[in-house]
């Protein structure tokens, strides 16, 4: 048993150390989490940041949030954008926050266009809130399709390492659809090496033979922005310099935060592999220890065992030794007994006649013991009657004691206020004495008074209501005046709303006559608009509509019944001659109230606004999509640029002017767009009997439809251009004519 013990306090004394080790990790473990709380506490002061700049965000994401399953969302919604974003580098940061606009940084990205169109529908045109949304899928965007990275050599040369899009991460649908509307992608991150190179002309662009490639037309230096332009016409280039803006908040303070939470995970990864391994290990011994504990507990019953038999011997003993003295005792006592025998078998006839002698006595006790019982019986149970009966009593005796002190006290309190009463009467009649003193006439009223508290009472409020019914003099004649004046006052003014009143209703009228008149004619005209409007979208394969936009009608307020009530003063009754004046009152009041009525039910109906009667264009481009009102926010530019000139084309036919002027409408468009708007202008301006018409544009696609009604200028101007002091239109025609011969 000492050699188990032994090795059980080894085992002991090897598990302490796995024990500490491992408080020791999960100290470590608290650390780390903290530390990561603390990152992330400080994620949400970013995020509070930006919502501090829209507040509309934090409301748009909780809706997200608590309405995907309600509103079926289909695919994953990023945003806002500056929250989906991280940067390793403060310079970047604040490259990226130059590149990107402000509509990008709050917008949301879904990569379904249903969803974007369930969240405008339901943030943007329901509640009003001032957010972005647009739909972009990651499978639109490939990395490898972008531009290969800097070389070394280049690197060094330049001064450039990246482009800016290489430079943070983000998920692909939102990298791409920055890259998309930014072209982040085509933007190279400079370094202060880079700026230096190109102020002192050593690094250029659109050089085949520099160190910067061709396709880089936008530089990002930390404090200066390069964008190089090319002419289309000559090989000039353009170079514009913008000071670098921005401090890097929106971006910056997102820095390295998602590589240090990731660091930190990692290493609580590995410390709770540490720990589980020390858990298994302690474990193990715990087993071992178990084990050994289970061999001591044998050792021990064992021995308890053991020790229980000699106790059982020890016992046996003792109960052995403790017989043999009863044998002896017992053999003493038989002696004793035999000797008593033979000493009563010499007195047994004088024991028989004692014996029978003492029976015939308890015969005759137990005779009058029954008799005694019999007298007792009823007198105990008219004991038990009379118990019941004394509880009873005594149980109303302590109600009419409680009874007995509840009017006591009722009685103290009623003497002690008798007592207030009377000293105060007593004072009250020595101030009335000293104050003035009462004739004989006064002391015979008094004494016709009632003597009881409630009878003055009583009389005192039948002489009150006596007053009142009779008047109260000239104070009393004050008042009817006053009240038949108010009366008139009220009539007249009744008078003056009941003709304001008709004359709103004619103007009302008049009004609502004129709207007839002119109303169809707007409908009409839009209808037809809508007509030409139609066809122009169906033959670009899309859809639209011009409508005419009327708001509701604004519903005029109610007066509430407390005031019609107010209009006119209570009525009381101030003697009986006034009777038959209340009467017509009230017919008064009866018809006056049926013309409100009436008047309510018309003001039902409303008023229109016509300021806000307005001309509403719906739109549709692609088949998924359902018709959404034309706006800056809905649409592209180049959709919202087709849209108005088809528009344009549909008013051409309504309305008359000596000439038209369109500038720069194809801008924006897309080839396809743009072919087909051309087309349609072309085919509009060239009908007989219209007016002029100028289309001023930049540049134009190849292989445009023409007819020979068009005339095109070309304007030109450049570097190399002939001044205007300097043409000679008859040289240049001769030089031409030259040309044509040779």
């Amino acid at each position: 048993m000492k050699e188990v013990m032994e090795k059980m306090i080894a085992i002991q004394n090897k598990k302490m150390k796995p024990g500490d080790a491992i408080r020791q990790n999960k100290e470590l473990l608290k650390d780390l989490a903290r530390k990561k709380d603390h990152i992330l506490d400080a994620k949400e002061q970013r995020k509070e940041e930006l919502f501090r700049r829209n507040r509309d965000l934090d409301s748009a994401l909780k809706w997200i949030e608590q309405n995907r399953t309600t509103y079926n969302i289909q695919g994953r919604i990023w945003g806002p954008v500056a929250l989906e974003i991280d940067i390793s580098d403060e310079l970047y940061a604040r490259y990226l926050e130059n590149a990107i606009p402000g509509w990008i940084v709050e917008a949301f990205v879904c990569e379904v266009k249903e969803d974007r169109d369930i969240l405008l529908r339901e943030l943007h045109d329901k509640q009003k809130l001032r957010i972005n949304v647009t739909a972009f899928s990651s499978n639109d965007f490939n990395p490898n399709n972008l531009a290969p990275n800097f070389t070394p050599e280049q690197s060094r040369a330049t001064g450039i390492k990246t482009w800016l899009s290489e430079t943070f991460e983000a998920p692909q649908a939102v990298k791409g659809m920055i890259c998309t509307n930014t072209g982040a992608h085509l933007i190279a991150a400079g370094t202060e090496l880079t700026r230096k190179l190109i102020e002192e002309g050593k690094l250029s662009f659109f050089n085949p033979n520099g160190d910067l490639p061709t396709t880089v037309c936008n530089i990002y230096t930390p404090t200066t922005v390069y964008s190089a332009t090319k002419s289309r016409y000559s090989d000039s280039v353009s170079t514009k310099v913008n000071p670098l803006k921005g401090n890097g908040r929106i971006f910056g303070s997102r820095t390295g935060i998602n590589e240090e939470i990731e660091k930190i995970e990692r290493e609580m990864e590995n410390i709770k592999k540490e720990v589980d391994y020390l858990i298994k290990e302690r474990s193990d011994l715990e087993a071992k220890e178990q084990e050994f504990g289970s061999q001591i507990s044998d050792l021990k019953r064992q021995r308890e065992v053991i020790k229980e038999n000699k106790n059982k011997i020890k016992n046996a003993e003792m109960r052995v030794k403790t017989k043999i003295k009863s044998i002896q005792d017992v053999k003493i006592e038989i002696t004793k007994q035999e000797n008593s025998i033979n000493h009563f078998k010499n007195q047994g006839p004088k024991l028989a006649e004692e014996v029978a002698r003492l029976a015939k006595n308890l015969k005759t006790v137990l005779y009058r013991i029954s008799k005694s019982l019999m007298v007792l019986d009823p007198l105990i149970i008219k004991k038990a009657i009379v118990e019941e009966h004394k509880i009873k009593l005594n149980e109303k005796r302590r109600n009419c004691d409680e009874k007995l002190r509840l009017l006591r006290n009722e009685h103290s309190a009623s003497e002690e206020r008798f007592k207030q009463l009377k000293e105060n009467a007593r004072r009250l009649k020595e101030i009335a004495e000293r104050t003035q003193t009462l004739d004989s006439f006064w002391k015979e009223e008094f004494l016709k008074l009632p003597k009881t508290l409630e009878e003055i009472d009583e009389e005192i409020e039948e002489t009150k209501k006596k007053i009142e019914l009779r008047g109260g003099g000239n104070e009393s004649k004050k008042i009817v005046e006053e009240y038949e004046a108010r009366n008139k006052e009220i009539a007249e003014l009744e008078r003056k709303v009941n003709d304001e009143k008709k004359g709103v209703a004619e103007r009302k009228k008049e009004v609502e006559k004129i709207k007839n008149k002119w109303l169809p004619m707007i409908l009409d005209l839009i209808s037809k608009i809508n007509s030409q409007f139609e066809s122009y979208f169906k033959y670009l394969g899309c859809t639209g509509q011009v409508q005419l936009f009327r708001p509701e009608r604004i519903k005029l307020g109610k007066e509430t019944d407390s005031n019609h009530n107010n209009k006119k003063p209570k009525k009381e009754v101030i003697d009986e001659e006034n009777e038959e004046e209340n009467d017509s009152n009230n017919d008064e009041d009866k018809q006056t109230n049926e013309e409100d009525e009436n008047e309510d039910e018309e003001e039902e109906e409303g008023i229109e606004d016509y300021e806000e009667y307005g001309i509403e264009i719906l739109v549709k481009f692609r088949n998924e999509d359902k018709l959404h009102k034309l706006t800056a926010h809905m649409q592209s530019g180049g959709e919202r640029s087709v849209s108005t000139m088809l528009y344009l084309i549909s008013l051409q036919d309504l309305t008359e002017c000596p000439f038209r002027l369109v500038d720069e409408i194809n801008q924006g468009m897309d080839p396809k767009n743009e072919r087909m708007i051309f087309k349609q202008v072309v085919e509009s301006a060239c009908r007989p009997k219209v007016p002029q018409y100028f289309l001023i544009t930049p540049k134009l696609l190849h292989d445009l439809h023409f007819r020979p009604e068009i005339t095109v200028l070309c304007i030109f101007n450049g570097p190399w251009m002939v001044s205007q002091e300097d043409w000679n239109q008859s040289s240049y025609v001769g030089e031409d004519d030259k040309e044509e011969d040779g």
